[in-house]
């Protein structure tokens, strides 16, 4: 094997030149995925890439329960013909150039579950990442929607080198994506977990991130911290956070108050007037009490953004009355009318990791491992000491 040779590539150009010396005729089987791997000793996604390639060549086809065939419609008498569909996977095309019907995109696909600021942010890594290799990447978004990510997923599975997904809450698709699982399709996964699947994960440290902000404001003084984090039991990552927040807290020996967590889901009223009669009603009912919360954390940005805006409407001063703190660092909460403590999140950095591993993976047929970024506190003028009675 050549030094530097992704290991596809070795078997690939095997079996360009079994085909071209008619050791291998039309019609003929080859082996398994499996023995293929066993003989050349790499995994079966090697293989699988390989025979990919060849297919994009128009020398093999596959037969659903049956195996791959080299195809009967080669015209094997003439082997000049055949040679040069070998040649033009190697890099020895005669003509001095590769025709684009015998070339292979190198292509790999991102499905994002919402193009907002971070999204945009991800976009960037990825792009960067996919320059650098010489790989071209196709932007997907699933406006939320799970019935738009499983044709996403449908589609993209059969003509991308590779996905990056970040997902849409929720179980709808697992079907699909432990299919690719057990298929070895590559892909991998930002920020959101799919439960019940091994599959490379790069996302930031969520429960590191809200305990920091939380002993932040614990540190401040403040003992009466609530957590609002709508479809807390749809998001892993707001999970994630709420163990944060509920780990600062015990540590602090402060308990963890259920009446001052909110997890209802509202994303039946994502709109922005719908989210600022939301969190008007939330501080109602959260302030009208004698005892009542001096701080609010919130799983992500926007959340704070309406909080603090709902609170300033209803005459409740932050930070001096009430401290708000969020999670993402989006661009916009540096200018607010009371600019944003927040949690920052490495999105360029997570889209370029995962990508970078992406790539590997699909030019390699290496496994990879997922990866944990870390946060930090961006803090700001809208936390502050609480107010004393």
């Amino acid at each position: 094997m050549t030094q530097g040779t992704p290991l596809y590539r070795t078997i690939f150009s095997f079996f360009l030149e079994e085909i071209a010396e008619r050791r291998l005729k039309a019609g003929d089987r080859l082996p398994t995925e499996l023995e293929i791997a066993e003989r050349f000793g790499v995994s079966r996604i090697t293989v699988i890439r390989a025979m990919k390639e060849l297919e994009h060549r128009q020398l093999l086809y596959r037969v659903k329960g049956k195996g791959t065939f080299v195809r009967e419609d080669l015209d094997l008498r003439n082997e000049r013909g055949v040679h040069d569909k070998a040649q033009s996977g190697t890099g020895q095309d005669p003509s001095g150039a590769e025709t684009a019907a015998n070339v292979a995109l190198p292509l790999i696909s991102v499905i994002m579950s919402d193009l907002e600021q971070a999204g945009q942010d991800m976009l960037r890594g990825i792009e960067h990442a996919a320059r650098k290799h010489g790989y071209y990447v196709s932007f997907h978004n699933a406006m939320m929607d799970p019935r738009v990510e499983r044709s996403l997923l449908e589609k993209l599975a059969q003509d991308a080198r590779g996905i990056l997904v970040y997902p849409c809450a929720g179980m709808e698709n697992i079907d699909l994506f432990s299919g690719m699982t057990i298929r070895q399709f590559p892909y991998v996964v930002i920020d959101h977990p799919l439960e019940g699947i091994e599959v490379p994960l790069f996302s930031p440290d969520n429960e590191g991130g809200s305990y920091e902000m939380t002993r932040h404001l614990i540190g401040l003084g403040h003992e009466r911290i609530a957590f609002v984090a709508p479809g807390l039991y749809l998001h892993p990552s707001l999970r994630q956070r709420y163990k944060g927040y509920c780990r600062a807290l015990i540590e602090a020996g402060i308990p963890v108050r259920p009446d001052w967590i909110e997890s209802a889901d509202w994303t039946a009223v994502s709109k922005p007037d719908a989210l600022l009669r939301e969190a008007s009603a939330l501080l109602e009912r959260w302030l009208s009490g004698r005892s009542r919360p001096t701080a609010l954390l919130a799983g992500n940005d926007i959340l704070a953004i309406h909080l603090i805006k709902a609170a300033l409407t209803a005459g409740i001063t932050v930070p001096e009355a009430l401290s708000v703190a969020g999670f993402d660092n989006l661009a916009m909460t540096e200018y607010l009318e009371v600019p944003l403590t927040t949690v920052s999140q490495p999105f360029y950095e997570m889209g370029e990791s995962a990508a970078e591993a992406l790539i590997r993976l699909v030019r390699d047929g290496i496994p990879i491992a997922g990866r944990q970024l870390d946060t930090t506190l961006v803090i700001r003028e809208s936390t502050a000491a609480p107010h004393q009675n």
